[in-house]
């Protein structure tokens, strides 16, 4: 689901003439199936993956293979969400689908983030 909603939001930005920033969710978009392949588990677990090792200390250049993606892809998603919003103004139209994604997209963020949080709290 995750990477369904890259993939859409690449092709709206490139509807939109933002290139640069499509071609940078393409090239992220790439490399999770991959990762998800190498490590067994969806993109999801590898980031709690990469969370857990950043909050109990350990380098985030680790030679694990379990994880080595996570943090920069974590980094990534921050990047262009932090892009999107400076791209779209409060009283822009946004179409339903993106919405949408952007909706589920914090949800599972959220689930993470919460999961997290409560798993090693100290």
């Amino acid at each position: 689901m995750f990477l369904k909603n890259l993939i859409k939001i690449s092709n709206f930005l490139d509807e939109k003439g933002h290139f640069e920033f499509a071609d940078s969710i393409d090239q992220l978009s790439e490399k999770i199936p991959m990762l998800e392949s190498e490590h067994g588990k969806p993109i999801e677990g590898i980031i709690v993956d990469v969370l857990d090792k950043e909050e109990h200390g350990h380098s985030s250049k680790s030679k694990n293979p379990d994880s080595y993606m996570t943090l920069p892809l974590l980094k990534k998603i921050r990047d262009l969400a932090n892009s999107m919003c400076s791209m779209i103004d409060e009283d822009d139209k946004v179409e339903d689908w993106i919405e949408s994604y952007v909706s589920q997209m914090s949800k599972m963020m959220d689930d993470v983030h919460t999961a997290w949080k409560y798993r090693y709290k100290k």
